[in-house]
């Protein structure tokens, strides 16, 4: 089963702001990303599952890391939320579940803590310094390699330039 991480960075690496949000607005780029995680199996941290309410959708399967002893939040888009106290619990929930791929969609914690365990990456580049504070971990040309970058391209709206890019895990 792939686990891939997805996320859009600018040239600082971040991906977010310290209280919550993205500090960017580029439509096409966002169009991308819910393309990419349409019917896919999604794993979350807390906060960004806050921040994402009435993103998801009914043919999402969602799946929570947390290591708090919680009951799973209500979904307003009838979207199930499962709990994983651990990437190797969310795998295997993923996997149990028939799910041929894992999308890991943030936050920072989340993605620090799956990369380890990820065999895919697809990163937007972002040409743009948001002034973001919440970073991206550290992609090692040691472990991965770069399969594909699509051409770059301007967002319709904003003309913000970015390219999307396609990673996998060096095998030893």
């Amino acid at each position: 089963m792939n686990l891939t991480l997805i996320a859009a960075l600018d040239e600082d690496h971040a991906i977010g702001r310290s209280h919550g949000g993205l500090p960017w607005h580029v439509p096409d780029e966002t169009a991308h990303f819910r393309a990419y995680c349409a019917g896919q199996w999604l794993l979350v941290g807390r906060s960004t599952l806050a921040e994402m309410t009435g993103w998801f959708q009914p043919d999402h399967r969602v799946i929570l890391l947390t290591s708090a002893a919680v009951h799973p939040p209500e979904s307003p888009a009838s979207t199930p939320i499962t709990l994983a106290a651990t990437v190797p619990d969310a795998l295997d929930t993923a996997r149990r579940g028939g799910a041929a791929e894992l999308v890991v969609i943030g936050g920072a914690r989340t993605y620090a803590s799956t990369l380890p365990h990820a065999n895919r990456l697809v990163i937007t580049r972002l040409a743009l310094r948001s002034g973001g504070t919440v970073r991206f971990p550290t992609i090692s040309e040691a472990d991965w390699t770069l399969r594909h970058r699509e051409p770059e391209r301007r967002d319709t709206s904003t003309g913000t330039a970015f390219a999307i890019e396609h990673w996998e895990r060096r095998r030893p």
